[in-house]
């Protein structure tokens, strides 16, 4: 009798606890048009963030910036001790969009690999998204992060 009571009362809890969670009112998001499938990726930007007015964080970022350049001297890699467009805070970018189309996947292939052996995701969150026709898809349903995710101002591209 005991144990009918029991698993009749922690059907009761669940239940309950099913019910109080369905009541509760979700956000609201923006919902972001999935991409065409035919839309095609011609390129990738490796966007490795950093704290602005922090010594610390920029000496870093500067560091990881100038072991890049010489790992990578072929590929654009260029500083912004501001934030720009979407990006919230200041940030260097590792560019794979000017490239031979044929050398894309070899580059992202060697540069990934690096960015996860090379940053501190927790002092640097990463965030690489590719590059198509359709830049809102790019930074919302495509992008990988790494460490933390950032709130992109997505009305800025």
């Amino acid at each position: 009798m005991r144990q009918q009571f029991t698993s009749f009362y922690v059907a009761v809890v669940a239940m309950t606890l099913l019910a109080m969670m369905m009541a509760i009112p979700r956000a609201q998001t923006a919902k972001v048009p999935l991409p065409a499938v035919n839309d095609q990726i011609y390129g990738y930007h490796f966007h490795i963030y950093f704290l602005p007015n922090d010594t610390k964080a920029l000496n870093s970022a500067n560091d990881l910036m100038t072991k890049a350049k010489a790992a990578f001297p072929n590929l654009r890699i260029s500083l912004f001790n501001y934030p720009i467009g979407p990006h919230p805070i200041p940030m260097f970018e590792i560019d794979l969009e000017h490239l031979p189309q044929d050398q894309v996947k070899e580059y992202l292939y060697q540069v990934l690999p690096w960015v996860m052996l090379n940053v501190d995701f927790t002092e640097h969150p990463v965030l690489l998204h590719p590059l198509s026709d359709n830049e809102l898809a790019d930074h919302t349903v495509r992008p990988a992060w790494f460490g933390q995710k950032l709130i992109l101002n997505i009305r800025k591209l």
